[in-house]
């Protein structure tokens, strides 16, 4: 009853808020904003439905940021694009750094690397799936979609919060274009990006080449020396494109991203709330990602208007971090106690290494009916395969072993190796359609139908064999599963249907019922006597009324959606209290329910301005095996899901003029960014206040050459990135806790030649 109650006020909230709304639109109902006068907001087109559409007219919630926006708030990763969009998130997780990316929309997402991601990320039409391979800088990039509620109809499964969609520039037979830029900054950063396209044939071919190199050193002190939040990131891309006849186009693209990290340090929450600012860790958590792939897309238009596209991706990821977990000295009772037993300089927990590697093969055909018809739609067939082998690694170390251990004799460390392999195939077909019935009503629809299967093999290890894992790991009553192996399928269903009425043709509104489904697999854990690798899917469904308004002669827009989400058989950690081991279940039932508003404005002196405000109240509705923070485990139902703040904001406000030489224009951006209160455990425990930052452009340029100011978090906000509970048997909770830092201030000047 109390959830049916909630459904009803927000769909009350929703009749109020959308009827205040629609006022002034029917006030405004058959006038068009005036192109041909003064300045107008720029019209963007975007492919959200797989196919080219205006941005009002998608009826959807979705948030657009151009390379003009990415350039003014100096955003270079897609984890960054993220945290700027209302009801969105991007945190490091329960480790430090790169380790595990939590990415959420709507307040859907996923703490466990060992699942598939809940929020889907596509270059260019191919998807990643790893969220490891999300990581990627983005490189000579046209805009970056971020698409809210379940896309599971057109983008099929591991989209259950939403989607994001990065379009890069292809090469241009039209134009000769090139770009250098150079940049330094603050904390030993540096940064030069390449770009060069040229028209090949008699305009019937072009390339394109882009090539970025970023660094940033020292970035928190260390006590231990060494650099701490250090990246070098290297990265190439280059694209083909090619008239194979009068109707069919070629467009081939290769990437290529390496990544050296030192980005895991943690210190203690104690010390944090101290004041302390830097970190005191012998190696910090580090090491390489390497990321890239392949695409061909052949489009053929036929001289009815319908269009056949077919799609090919190769995508691979491989991840090799290792070091300490935790500060020198976290664990110095657990080492006494083993130095009691005849160790010598016992180091438990010295440190760790995580090693992954996947690759993927994708294939899409899909045809898209003519633009000028009443009935438009989509319809199509993917297929993928996919590999990925996982290894998880802890080691203990001493200096000479104990008589009571004869294992210790062998060699001065211990290691577990936890290894999963898994082989996954997938299949669908999908359809996405809409009709117009008539200049106001359309309906809209669509379908997918898909089967998907896991293979899985795990085996865990030691150097030292079976006598450290009886002596070490195991206790009376309880063996170590050290194999297993499985398979998993699924036929799944994902539709999505709704209607919308267009006031005219700027403003409308629109009511959506959608669906996301979430593959089920294994996780590569530590299971005593009984096997708990297997874990089912997971499934959202989105209730989504919304709005979409341009004013003021073109000059301001309203994007506006309210939404409720039923979740179910959320992937997440429980906690076994025979065992106290940790493996990946389904809570029965979840879900998330708020708004979204956004407004964009530009004016004829200059100034720009925009705001985004995101509320999503997302909870447990029925967890109640869930691990206890600080041990055992507790009822989470009620309880807000970890790394999502409630309240999420944006405010941006900008200048620009021109100058009175050389065809200057200058410009000036500021944006704010504010994220409520949140959670970093299931139990509520561990909490992050609220916070905001500002971040600042100050540009000048001209068709030649262009000049950028830029600084972040300009007030150099204090704040923690991750927080974990880690048991080193100290006397207070803040000392068993281990924290990371958001990024401090960052600033730094770019100078780009334009050729």
């Amino acid at each position: 009853m109390v959830g049916r109650a909630r459904i009803v006020s927000v769909v009350g909230l929703c009749s109020m808020l959308l009827s205040a709304l629609a006022m002034p639109v029917f006030a405004a109902e058959g006038v068009e904003p005036k192109s041909e006068e003064g300045i107008t907001l720029d019209v963007v087109r975007v492919t959200a439905q797989k196919r080219a559409e205006t941005l009002n007219a998608v009826p959807m919630s979705l948030e657009v940021t151009t390379a003009d926006d990415l350039k003014a708030s100096h955003i270079t990763k897609v984890e960054d694009v993220l945290a700027a969009t209302p009801n969105a998130m991007f945190s490091s997780g329960s480790v430090a750094g790169a380790m595990s990316p939590y990415f959420s929309i709507r307040g859907v997402g996923s703490a466990e690397i060992e699942t598939d991601p809940s929020v889907g990320v596509f270059v260019d039409g191919v998807p990643l799936t790893l969220i490891h391979g999300y990581l990627n800088n983005l490189l000579d990039v046209e805009r970056v979609e971020v698409l809210r509620g379940p896309q599971g109809t057109l983008y099929g499964r591991n989209t259950l919060g939403g989607a994001v969609n990065v379009t890069s520039k292809k090469a241009d037979p039209s134009k000769q274009e090139g770009r250098i830029t150079v940049g330094a900054g603050n904390k030993e950063h540096f940064r030069t990006e390449v770009m060069a396209n040229t028209p090949l044939w008699d305009g019937k071919a072009a390339v394109r080449a882009a090539f970025g190199y970023d660094q940033y050193g020292h970035v928190w002190d260390n006590d231990r020396g060494g650099n701490v939040g250090k990246q070098n990131n290297y990265q190439g891309r280059l694209s083909w494109f090619m008239m194979l006849g009068e109707n069919t186009t070629a467009d081939f693209s290769a990437d290529l991203q390496k990544q050296y990290r030192k980005d895991g340090a943690v210190m203690t929450l104690a010390d944090y709330e101290n004041g302390d600012r830097s970190y005191n860790i012998a190696d910090p958590l580090g090491g390489s990602i390497t990321s890239g792939g392949a695409r061909l897309e052949i489009n053929h238009d036929f001289d009815s208007g319908y269009k056949l596209t077919s799609l090919t991706g190769y995508r691979s990821t491989a991840m090799d971090y290792d070091g300490s977990y935790a500060p020198v000295g976290f664990f110095n009772v657990t080492n006494a106690r083993f130095n009691a037993f005849g160790f010598e300089n016992f180091q438990f927990r010295d440190h760790g290494n995580f090693v992954e590697s996947f690759g993927q093969i994708s294939q899409e055909l899909r045809l898209t009916s003519p633009e000028d018809q009443d009935f438009k739609y989509v319809a199509g067939v993917y297929a993928d395969y996919n590999r990925m082998d996982r290894r998880n690694g802890l080691t203990n170390t001493w200096d000479q072993g104990s008589p009571f251990f004869p294992w210790s004799a062998k060699s001065d460390h211990a290691t577990l190796d936890l290894r999963g392999q898994q082989n996954a195939w997938s299949v669908a077909a999908f359809g996405n359609a809409s009709y117009d019935f008539n200049e106001y009503w359309q309906i809209f629809g669509g379908l997918r139908i898909g089967y998907d299967k896991k293979s899985y093999e795990f085996d865990a290890s030691s150097n030292l064999g079976e006598d450290y894992i009886r002596d070490f790991w195991e206790q009376p009553g309880l063996t170590m599963v050290k194999d297993y192996d499985s398979e998993w399928d699924k036929i799944y269903l994902t539709p999505r249907g709704g209607l919308k009425y267009s006031f005219n043709e700027f403003n409308n509104i629109y009511f959506s019922v959608s669906s996301g489904y979430k593959s089920g697999g294994f996780s590569t854990s530590l299971f005593y006597n009984k096997p708990g690798f297997k874990y089912d899917e997971e499934t959202t469904v989105n209730y989504e009324l919304g709005m979409k308004n341009t004013f003021l002669d073109g000059r301001v827009t309203l994007n506006s959606a309210l939404f409720y989400i039923d979740w179910r058989d959320q992937q997440v950690m429980s906690y076994d209290s025979a065992t106290g081991i940790t493996g990946i279940v389904n809570a029965p039932q979840s879900q998330s329910y708020g708004f979204e508003m956004d407004i964009m404005g530009k004016f004829d002196n200059g100034i720009h301005v925009g705001i985004g405000a995101g509320y999503a109240d997302a909870t447990y509705v029925d967890f109640s095996n869930a691990p206890g923070t600080y041990g055992g485990s507790v009822d989470a139902s009620g309880n807000q899901q970890q790394y999502h703040s409630k309240f999420t904001g944006r405010a941006n406000a900008g200048y620009e003029f021109e100058l009175p030489w050389d065809e200057l224009v200058a410009s000036v951006d500021l944006t704010f960014r504010y994220r409520s209160s949140y959670y970093y455990d299931i139990e509520n425990k561990l909490e992050q206040e609220g916070y905001g930052t500002f971040d600042m452009n100050i540009g000048v340029g001209n068709d030649s050459y262009e000049v950028n100011l830029w600084g972040r978090n300009l007030l150099n906000q204090a704040a923690t990135a991750s927080q974990t509970y880690m048991n080193g048997m100290h006397a207070t909770h803040d000392q068993n806790t281990v924290v990371s830092l958001i990024d401090p201030l960052m600033f730094g000047i770019n100078f780009t030649k334009k050729f």
